[in-house]
């Protein structure tokens, strides 16, 4: 074999490495549903599907958030949780998905609340039994200074004084 061709087959492995590494970082449909149906099964819930109108959704809504990056809730007509990641570093949405499922700790089934000054809001939507629909989109900071992440769900959940499942 003749050092072009192999110098081309080199250049062919390092272009197929880095899109499967920007494929990873940047998170599937099937990413953000199997860690979805992961997180939910763990509580005895049902699974959720991709929704493609959901998730253009979510991409316009997280793209008019890139410009100053800031942690911010759509008002509209879904449920909705949201992450941001500070730095440079790639978030993915395992990443997403595990800080909203840690909030778990902060949620008390028994009286339906939440601990006194934490959040479990994200929790609730990602675990919320009667949502069956998710939308997700993943854009970096317009100063690449970090990544805003989004899923929204229908039905909408945190409905007041309901459990979640």
């Amino acid at each position: 074999m003749g050092s072009s061709r192999l110098a081309l087959l080199a250049l062919v492995a390092v272009l197929c490495l880095a899109a499967v590494g920007v494929a990873h970082a940047q998170s599937s449909q099937a990413d953000w549903v199997r860690l979805h149906n992961s997180a939910r099964s763990r509580v005895g819930v049902g699974p959720v599907s991709w929704d493609g109108g959901l998730a253009r959704y979510a991409q316009n809504y997280a793209q008019g958030v890139a410009r100053n990056c800031r942690l911010a809730y759509p008002e509209g007509p879904y449920g909705a949780n949201a992450f941001w990641g500070r730095g440079a570093r790639r978030y993915t949405a395992g990443d997403a998905v595990s800080w909203w499922f840690a909030e778990r700790q902060y949620y008390h089934y028994r009286t339906n609340t939440c601990d006194p000054g934490r959040s479990c809001r994200n929790y609730k939507q990602l675990v919320w039994r009667d949502s069956r629909r998710i939308g997700c989109a993943s854009v970096r900071c317009s100063r690449g200074d970090g990544y805003y992440m989004l899923c929204v769900y229908n039905p909408k959940g945190n409905i007041p004084g309901r459990r979640p499942y």
